[in-house]
């Protein structure tokens, strides 16, 4: 459920607003939603936190969907920052 995962990552946002990674995947979950203006505003957040975030780009350059598909990975230790 994409609305739930998005509660998931804001939550996990309000407790490390710099992890440039959950502004990714928040942007992601945002354009599966139809929400791309709110996408676009955590896109770019995510480079403002680290322009150096190769994903960042590549999200940008498809100028379509936003994918995050290492995000599940990311969570399959358990740990939420």
């Amino acid at each position: 459920n994409t609305q739930a995962a998005l509660t998931i990552v804001e939550r996990a946002l309000r407790l490390s607003p710099n992890d440039a990674k959950l502004w990714l995947r928040r942007a992601a979950l945002q354009d599966e939603a139809g929400e791309h203006a709110d996408a676009l505003a955590s896109l770019a957040r995510a480079a403002e936190i680290n322009p150096r975030l190769e994903q960042v780009y590549q999200a940008a350059a498809k100028g379509g969907r936003i994918r995050y598909p290492d995000f599940d990975e990311d969570l399959s230790g358990g740990d939420l920052p």
